[in-house]
């Protein structure tokens, strides 16, 4: 069995098509969405339709459809979002499960989070102590537990268990760790993916190009608020 793992792809077309064309290259037998679908990004019913259409196995993000965010231009944005939506799209991002286990293969099972295993908003970092991982993973036994939510990539053992963070399709982050409003973000897209056979695990995490210059364009002729301000938190270098 091998999985491709999207997460966090927050209205951003340009890179949701060049992830996908890259997963159909790579010859998976099934995508699982990981959350972090619409919100914070100038398409939302699009990247919304587009995920709908494929009909994989979605989990449900802190930000599916809002986080309720404090910073006030972030709060614009979320409700922008919601009123970009209609009451099918709303209703299906709300209704979207937690956690949900997967069988790559008879005594393989990988876990699928948005954050932890214990909510979508928990983060969990190569700095996180063991002590919490071994809580946050108590009662869920497996031999590997992706997510997103960071939009930072990791790779990281914790006893038999492999926790990778696929990164985000949308929007990846200079740096998992920011306070005092939005982080800096590169313009290329990250997803994994997660294979196993006679009980060799493999993980690949991938970075794509994409036309950045076509999602900023999105961005402009959107009725979006804060346009200019947006496109200024994103890193070409």
């Amino acid at each position: 069995m091998k999985i491709a793992l999207i997460s966090d792809l927050h209205a951003n077309v340009a890179a949701l098509d060049a992830t996908l064309a890259d997963i159909a290259e790579s010859g998976v037998d099934q995508v699982i969405c990981l959350g972090d679908i619409a919100a914070l990004g100038p398409e939302p019913r699009e990247v919304v339709a587009r995920i709908r259409n494929l009909e994989c196995l979605t989990i449900q993000g802190n930000h599916d459809p809002t986080a309720g965010e404090e910073h006030a231009a972030l709060r614009e944005l979320e409700l922008w979002t919601e009123s970009q939506l209609d009451e099918s799209d709303l209703g299906w991002l709300r209704s979207l499960p937690g956690p949900v286990a997967v069988d790559l293969e008879p005594g393989v099972t990988m876990l699928c989070v948005h954050g932890s295993p214990r909510t979508f908003d928990e983060l969990i970092l190569a700095e996180t102590p063991v002590k919490t991982v071994q809580d946050m993973l108590e009662d869920r036994a497996c031999s590997v537990m992706v997510c997103g939510h960071t939009h930072v990539q990791l790779l990281r053992r914790h006893t038999n268990c492999t926790i990778v963070n696929v990164g985000s399709v949308g929007m990846p982050f200079e740096d998992a760790l920011f306070t005092g409003g939005p982080p800096r973000i590169y313009p290329w897209a990250e997803y994994g993916l997660v294979s196993s056979s006679g009980g060799k695990l493999t993980v690949d995490l991938r970075r794509v190009p994409y036309d950045f210059e076509r999602y900023a364009d999105a961005v402009r002729s959107s009725s979006m608020p804060v346009r200019e301000w947006w496109l200024d938190q994103w890193n070409p270098d």
